[in-house]
C-alpha cells in the first residue's frame, strides 16, 4: 500500500517540475519580446523627428597605407554619427570603418617628398600635421616602389599594353605628360604610351578626367603636327578613341579636335594635288599657303579601319605594327627632298606618301563621323564644306577610305541641304565606278547612298544618264544587294521617261521570274509595285507575258487572292500587243 501511495506523489512532483520549466521558458521569451519592443520604441517611436535636434559626426583617423596599384595613399578612419535630442541625449548612434584614397597624380622620380607631404596635409584635414613624417615616408615608398619590368602580368591580359618591351601603366601617366614638354623624340614616345592607354576602354574615363593630359595632347597636336608623322598619328588616334564613345564626345568638342581635323584634311587634299603635279612634272594648279619645303613632317594617323567599323585591340595593334607602319613612319613627306632620286624611286616614294595620307584621312574622317552623331556638330561640318572633302575622297583608290567616305555621305544625304550640295558637286557621277569594286561592303554602301539620292527626280535622271540602270540590274542577281537594288529600281520606275529604258535590260524578265519563284504566300510588295509600274510600258508588259509567265501570274493571283498581282495583270492587259496573250492563255 505504501508503494502504491508513493507513485501518485512522484507523478505530481514531476509534473510540477515540468510546469515550472515551461513557465521559465515562457517568461524568458516574454522578457526577450519586451526587450525588443523597448528597443523599437526607443529607436522609432520615442525618436520623434521633432526631438532630433542635432546631428553630430566624429571622424577618428587610423593607419596610413599605400594603394596596391595606384600612386595613392590609403587612410583608414572611423566615422561615428549620432542623432542628439534637446538635452544632448543620444537618440541614435552608428559607427562605420571607412577608407579614403588620396591620389598623387604628380608623383614621379623627381618629386620632392616633403613638399608633396605638406600639400597632402593641407588638402586633407583627416591627417593631423604631427603625422607629416609618416606621410612623407609613405610618399617616399610610393616613389621608390619598383615598376614591373617584364612582360604584362598574366592576370592583366590586354589591359596592360607593352610598347618596345616597356609595360605601359596608367600609374605613370604624369611621367608621360612630362615627356610631352621635351624634345620631339620624347614627345613621340610619350604620345605612343598615352595612345596605348587610350586603346584600353577602361582607361578612357580616367584620362577624360585628367585635364592636364588632354590639354597637353591638344596643344602638341595643334603646334607640332607638321613636325612628325608618328607624333600626329598617335595624338589623333588618341582622340579618336574618345570619339568612339558618345559619353566622351564633350572631351573632343572642348579641345576643338574636329575643327583641327577638318583643317588637316583640307591641307592634305591640296597637298595631294601638289604630289600629283610633282610626279607628273607639270605646273601646279594653285599655290598653297605653306611652302612644301618648309614642312618637315606631316601628321598622318595610323588607323586601319576594319570592315565592321570597330577598332578592336587586335586590329589596332596589327595596324600599328609591321614593316608598312615602319616605312610610313620613317619616310619623308616630300617627293623632291632628294633631287637625285630616279623616276622609279620617285614613284615608290609617291606611293608611300599616298599610303600615309590615306591613313590620316581615314582616321580623321572616322573621328568626324563619330562626332556627327550630334546634329548641331554635323551642321557645323556642313558649313565647312565636309561634302566637298568627302567628294574628293571618293576619287582615291583606297577601298577603306572610299567606304568610309560613302558611309559619311549616306548619313549626310538625309538632310535636304546636304543632298542639294551633293547634286551640285556631282557626287553621283563618282559613284558608278564604285559599283564595279570587288569589295561587297563598298558596293552595298554605295547602293544605299544612291537609294537616298534617288528620292530626287533630277538625280534619278542623272543615274540613268550615267549608265547606272544596267549596273543595278546586274547586281539584282546578288542576294547580298537584292533588297536595296529592288528599292532603287522602284524609285527609278516613278518616271515614265526612265521606264522605257527598262525594256533594254534583263530587269523585266528577271523581276517577273523572281516574283513567280517566290515561295511565300505574299511576295515582296516593293517587287510587285515595281512590276506594276513597269507594266505601264507595252514592251515591258509584253516581256512579262512571254514564256507562259502571264498564265503563271494569273494562277498565283487567283490562288492567293493577291490584289497587287491583279493590278499588275490589269496593267499588262491595257496594251494591244498583250491582249492576244490573254486570249491564248485563258
Amino acid at each position: 500500500m505504501t508503494l502504491q501511495n508513493d507513485i501518485p506523489l512522484v507523478f505530481i512532483y514531476c509534473m510540477l517540475i515540468l510546469i515550472i520549466n515551461v513557465l521559465s521558458v515562457l517568461l524568458s521569451l516574454l522578457l526577450i519580446v519586451l526587450y525588443f519592443i523597448y528597443i523599437i520604441y526607443k529607436l522609432f517611436i520615442n525618436m520623434d523627428p521633432e526631438n532630433a535636434k542635432f546631428l553630430r559626426t566624429n571622424r577618428k583617423p587610423g593607419t596610413l597605407d599605400v594603394h596596391p596599384t595606384l600612386n595613392a595613399i590609403v587612410l583608414n578612419y572611423e566615422l561615428e554619427v549620432e542623432i542628439l535630442g534637446d538635452d544632448d541625449s543620444v537618440l541614435y548612434g552608428e559607427k562605420q570603418s571607412l577608407k579614403k584614397i588620396i591620389e598623387l597624380p604628380m608623383l614621379n622620380t623627381r618629386t620632392d617628398c616633403n613638399a608633396l607631404a605638406r600639400e597632402v596635409l593641407g588638402h586633407c584635414d583627416l591627417i593631423h600635421p604631427s603625422r607629416l613624417v609618416e606621410v612623407e615616408q609613405t610618399i617616399y615608398y610610393l616613389k621608390k616602389r619598383k615598376r614591373p619590368q617584364n612582360g604584362p602580368d598574366e592576370n592583366s591580359g590586354k589591359n596592360t599594353p607593352v610598347v618596345n618591351g616597356d609595360v605601359i601603366n596608367i600609374n605613370f601617366l604624369n611621367e608621360y605628360i612630362e615627356l610631352l614638354y621635351e624634345d620631339l623624340p620624347d614627345k613621340i614616345k610619350a604620345s605612343q604610351y598615352i595612345l596605348q592607354l587610350a586603346k584600353v576602354s577602361e582607361n578612357l574615363e580616367s584620362l577624360a578626367r585628367n585635364e592636364t593630359v588632354l590639354s597637353a595632347l591638344a596643344r602638341v597636336l595643334r603646334e607640332d603636327w607638321k613636325r612628325s608623322i608618328a607624333l600626329s598619328t598617335n595624338l589623333i588616334f588618341t582622340f579618336f578613341c574618345f570619339s568612339s564613345h558618345t559619353c566622351f564626345h564633350p572631351v573632343v568638342l572642348h579641345y576643338k579636335i574636329g575643327s583641327l581635323c577638318m583643317d588637316i584634311i583640307e591641307f592634305e587634299m591640296r597637298r595631294f594635288e601638289e604630289w600629283k603635279c610633282d610626279i607628273e612634272d607639270v605646273k601646279r594648279p594653285y599655290p598653297t599657303s605653306v611652302s612644301m619645303t618648309e614642312i618637315h613632317k606631316s601628321r598622318i594617323p595610323e588607323a586601319v579601319r576594319p570592315k565592321s567599323g570597330n577598332f578592336s585591340d587586335v586590329t589596332i595593334k596589327t595596324s600599328m605594327e609591321g614593316s608598312i607602319y615602319d616605312d610610313l613612319t620613317n619616310s619623308t613627306d616630300s617627293i623632291d627632298e632628294k633631287k637625285q632620286l630616279s623616276s622609279e624611286e620617285r614613284q615608290k616614294r609617291y606611293r608611300t606618301l599616298i599610303r600615309k595620307q590615306e591613313q590620316l584621312l581615314r582616321v580623321a574622317f572616322y573621328l568626324l563621323l563619330n562626332m556627327a552623331e550630334d546634329p548641331i556638330v554635323e551642321e557645323k561640318m556642313t558649313k565647312r564644306n565636309i561634302v566637298v572633302l568627302l567628294e574628293k575622297a571618293l576619287d582615291r583608290e583606297n577601298t577603306d577610305l572610299q567606304a568610309l567616305a560613302v558611309t559619311f555621305l549616306k548619313k549626310l544625304s538625309i538632310m535636304q541641304t546636304n543632298k542639294d550640295e551633293m547634286a551640285e558637286r556631282n557626287v553621283l557621277e563618282r559613284l558608278p565606278k564604285l559599283l564595279e569594286s570587288n569589295n561587297a561592303d563598298l558596293v552595298h554602301l554605295t547602293l544605299k547612298l544612291m537609294f537616298n539620292l534617288s528620292f530626287d527626280e533630277d538625280l534619278r535622271a542623272k543615274m540613268l544618264k550615267n549608265g547606272c540602270l544596267p549596273k543595278f540590274v546586274s547586281l539584282l542577281r546578288d542576294d547580298r544587294h537584292q533588297d536595296i537594288v529592288i528599292k532603287l529600281l522602284y524609285h527609278l520606275s516613278y518616271d515614265e521617261d526612265i521606264i522605257v529604258h527598262f525594256a533594254y535590260t534583263d530587269c523585266v524578265s528577271l523581276i517577273t521570274d523572281m516574283l513567280l519563284l517566290s515561295i511565300a504566300d505574299q511576295v515582296d510588295q516593293v517587287m510587285v509595285a515595281l512590276c506594276i509600274n513597269l507594266a505601264i510600258h507595252p514592251t515591258n508588259a509584253q516581256q512579262m507575258a512571254d514564256n507562259s509567265r502571264l498564265q503563271s501570274l494569273m494562277t498565283r493571283a487567283f490562288r492567293f487572292e493577291d490584289e497587287l498581282l491583279m493590278k499588275m495583270i490589269h496593267n499588262i492587259s491595257e496594251h494591244d500587243i498583250t491582249r492576244s496573250s490573254f486570249i491564248v492563255s485563258w
